[in-house]
């Protein structure tokens, strides 16, 4: 009977192997693409991750889309439908940010910023937002680089950006270059970052940065119905610029127990 034992045990090990050793779903569409067989190779893709986002499995649905989707630029081809799912999925998954890297490279403009700029609406990932600051940096739009380096968290880049653009404005605007930002990085609910950035303008005594040395005292305390009596103290003040009220909108929403995982739309 021991020989029995041990032959049963050997077939199901060399069974195992043989399993493992069966390719995988996409290695098997991915040899119909090196056949040649692009389309098809697109919409068997195309087909899975839809069927696996029905069955709620997002991360494998995800996965196999960005896998595909580097293979198809890779051919100077992509359908826009495998980018849009990428885009739906990374609500419920998280994409692989090196992959995305990858993907990004290949795209060509203006795709490129277009794809990633949908993404980080879903996905908050700091790397996707500095992907997209670099490239508006390169381009020379540094009001819109500021906003996604804010997004990315990159205190270095933050300092870099917010002194070319003091630089440029009015001696007098320093304080709204300021409090626009701080305002900004509080939308993403970065408070530590603000209390840095806001330490580094220890010079700049006026009422709009008094406002702004306030506000952050108050969300560090958790103090949050100071922020409607600040408001309304400083209401005069904050009327020089009509966007620091969209701002603080956000902040209020970005610091509310109703939405802990807050997305501020204001990059756009």
């Amino acid at each position: 009977m021991e020989w029995q034992s041990n032959f049963f045990a050997i077939n199901l090990i060399l069974k195992s192997c043989f399993i493992n050793m069966e390719p995988s779903y996409y290695d098997k569409q991915l040899n119909l693409l090196n056949e040649g067989k692009t389309y098809e190779f697109a919409q068997n893709i195309l087909n899975r991750a839809r069927r696996l986002i029905s069955r709620g499995q997002h991360a494998e649905s995800i996965d196999i889309a960005l896998r595909a989707a580097l293979e198809l630029l890779k051919r100077q081809t992509i359908p826009n439908e495998l980018l849009d799912i990428i885009v739906q999925t990374s609500q419920n998954s998280p994409p692989n940010s090196d992959l995305i890297e990858e993907i990004y490279s290949h795209l060509s403009a203006p795709n490129d910023i277009a794809f990633l700029k949908k993404l980080c609406k879903n996905c908050p990932d700091p790397k996707i937002y500095a992907l997209i600051a670099r490239a508006l940096d390169d381009s020379g739009d540094l009001g819109k680089s500021l906003l996604y380096w804010i997004g990315a968290g990159s205190y270095r880049e933050i300092i870099r950006i917010l002194q070319i653009l003091i630089d440029r404005g009015y001696p007098g605007e320093i304080d709204l270059f300021v409090c626009r930002t701080v305002l900004i990085l509080l939308s993403f609910k970065n408070l530590s970052l603000a209390q840095h950035i806001i330490g580094e303008f220890k010079y700049v005594d006026t009422p709009l940065l008094n406002f702004t040395r306030f506000l952050i005292q108050a969300l560090d305390v958790k103090e949050f119905s100071l922020v409607g009596i600040l408001k309304e103290r400083y209401a005069p003040t904050l009327q020089r610029d009509l966007n620091l009220i969209k701002y603080l909108e956000h902040v209020e929403k970005a610091f509310s127990a109703e939405a802990p995982n807050y997305i501020p739309n204001i990059l756009d």
